[in-house]
Protein backbone atom coordinates (compact mmCIF):
# COMPACT_ATOMS: atom_id res chain seq x y z
CA UNK A 1 0.00 0.00 0.00
CA UNK A 2 2.05 3.03 -0.56
CA UNK A 3 0.40 6.69 0.20
CA UNK A 4 1.65 10.25 -0.53
CA UNK A 5 0.50 12.35 2.98
CA UNK A 6 -0.87 15.99 2.34
CA UNK A 7 1.59 18.70 2.96
CA UNK A 8 4.65 15.83 2.92
CA UNK A 9 7.77 14.95 1.09
CA UNK A 10 7.28 11.35 2.28
CA UNK A 11 5.99 8.65 0.55
CA UNK A 12 5.12 5.94 2.72
CA UNK A 13 4.31 2.08 1.59
CA UNK A 14 3.11 -0.27 4.00
CA UNK A 15 3.58 -3.88 3.37
CA UNK A 16 -0.11 -5.40 2.87
CA UNK A 17 -0.78 -6.33 6.19
CA UNK A 18 -3.45 -9.02 4.57
CA UNK A 19 -0.59 -10.29 2.86
CA UNK A 20 -0.14 -14.22 3.67
CA UNK A 21 3.05 -14.81 5.21
CA UNK A 22 3.42 -18.47 6.21
CA UNK A 23 3.10 -21.49 3.55
CA UNK A 24 3.65 -19.51 0.46
CA UNK A 25 5.13 -21.16 -2.88
CA UNK A 26 7.88 -19.58 -4.24
CA UNK A 27 6.09 -17.91 -7.57
CA UNK A 28 3.79 -16.02 -4.81
CA UNK A 29 6.64 -14.86 -2.87
CA UNK A 30 8.31 -13.63 -6.38
CA UNK A 31 5.56 -12.06 -6.94
CA UNK A 32 5.50 -10.14 -3.37
CA UNK A 33 9.00 -8.99 -4.56
CA UNK A 34 8.38 -8.32 -7.33
CA UNK A 35 5.24 -6.12 -6.44
CA UNK A 36 7.56 -4.05 -3.55
CA UNK A 37 10.22 -3.33 -5.95
CA UNK A 38 7.82 -2.03 -8.40
CA UNK A 39 6.00 0.16 -5.75
CA UNK A 40 10.04 1.34 -4.12
CA UNK A 41 10.54 2.46 -7.66
CA UNK A 42 8.08 4.43 -8.52
CA UNK A 43 8.23 6.04 -4.76
CA UNK A 44 11.45 6.91 -5.35
CA UNK A 45 11.40 8.46 -8.71
CA UNK A 46 8.23 10.46 -7.61
CA UNK A 47 9.47 11.43 -4.33
CA UNK A 48 10.95 14.69 -3.67
CA UNK A 49 12.08 13.52 0.12
CA UNK A 50 12.29 10.13 1.64
CA UNK A 51 10.12 7.36 1.02
CA UNK A 52 9.20 5.38 4.41
CA UNK A 53 9.02 1.40 4.74
CA UNK A 54 6.86 1.05 7.66
CA UNK A 55 5.14 -2.58 8.15
CA UNK A 56 4.93 -5.59 10.81
CA UNK A 57 6.27 -7.71 7.57
CA UNK A 58 9.43 -5.50 7.45
CA UNK A 59 12.56 -7.61 9.35
CA UNK A 60 16.26 -7.00 9.26
CA UNK A 61 16.58 -9.64 6.52
CA UNK A 62 13.82 -8.16 4.18
CA UNK A 63 15.18 -4.58 4.80
CA UNK A 64 18.59 -5.86 3.17
CA UNK A 65 17.05 -7.46 0.58
CA UNK A 66 15.15 -4.09 0.00
CA UNK A 67 18.30 -1.98 0.33
CA UNK A 68 20.60 -4.58 -1.93
CA UNK A 69 17.91 -3.54 -4.91
CA UNK A 70 18.76 0.26 -5.04
CA UNK A 71 21.87 1.44 -7.07
CA UNK A 72 24.93 1.41 -5.15
CA UNK A 73 25.96 4.87 -3.68
CA UNK A 74 22.32 6.70 -4.83
CA UNK A 75 20.78 6.61 -1.69
CA UNK A 76 20.92 6.96 1.80
CA UNK A 77 18.88 5.08 4.23
CA UNK A 78 18.26 4.53 7.92
CA UNK A 79 16.56 1.18 9.71
CA UNK A 80 15.03 2.34 12.75
CA UNK A 81 12.18 1.09 14.82
CA UNK A 82 9.23 2.21 16.59
CA UNK A 83 7.25 0.59 19.61
CA UNK A 84 4.60 -1.63 18.79
CA UNK A 85 1.70 -0.82 21.03
CA UNK A 86 -1.19 -2.69 21.97
CA UNK A 87 -3.89 -1.36 19.85
CA UNK A 88 -1.36 -1.70 16.98
CA UNK A 89 -0.79 -4.99 18.26
CA UNK A 90 -4.87 -6.32 18.37
CA UNK A 91 -5.73 -4.28 15.31
CA UNK A 92 -2.93 -6.48 13.70
CA UNK A 93 -4.21 -9.86 15.35
CA UNK A 94 -8.01 -9.07 13.72
CA UNK A 95 -6.89 -7.75 10.69
CA UNK A 96 -5.44 -11.28 9.69
CA UNK A 97 -8.18 -13.51 12.00
CA UNK A 98 -11.20 -11.88 9.70
CA UNK A 99 -9.01 -11.94 6.31
CA UNK A 100 -7.05 -15.24 6.84
CA UNK A 101 -9.24 -17.49 9.69
CA UNK A 102 -5.87 -17.86 11.85
CA UNK A 103 -4.84 -16.16 15.23
CA UNK A 104 -1.51 -14.81 15.34
CA UNK A 105 0.24 -14.03 18.53
CA UNK A 106 2.89 -10.63 18.09
CA UNK A 107 5.81 -10.65 20.17
CA UNK A 108 7.78 -7.95 18.83
CA UNK A 109 7.88 -4.92 21.03
CA UNK A 110 9.42 -2.88 18.10
CA UNK A 111 7.64 -1.98 14.48
CA UNK A 112 11.15 -1.86 12.28
CA UNK A 113 10.75 1.50 9.81
CA UNK A 114 13.47 2.03 6.80
CA UNK A 115 13.82 5.31 5.52
CA UNK A 116 15.02 5.81 1.77
CA UNK A 117 16.23 9.37 0.71
CA UNK A 118 18.27 10.58 -2.53
CA UNK A 119 21.84 11.49 -1.72
CA UNK A 120 21.42 14.88 -3.52
CA UNK A 121 19.42 16.22 -0.77
CA UNK A 122 20.50 18.14 1.67
CA UNK A 123 18.31 17.36 4.79
CA UNK A 124 18.18 15.29 7.07
CA UNK A 125 16.20 11.79 7.38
Amino acid sequence: IQSHHKNSHRIFIHLSPWQATVKLPQERISWFWDGLFEALGSALRASKGSVVIASHLLTNHRARRILAALPPGKYQYRLTSVPFKPSARAILQLEVFFTQWRWIHVNRERWPVLVIRKKSLNRDL
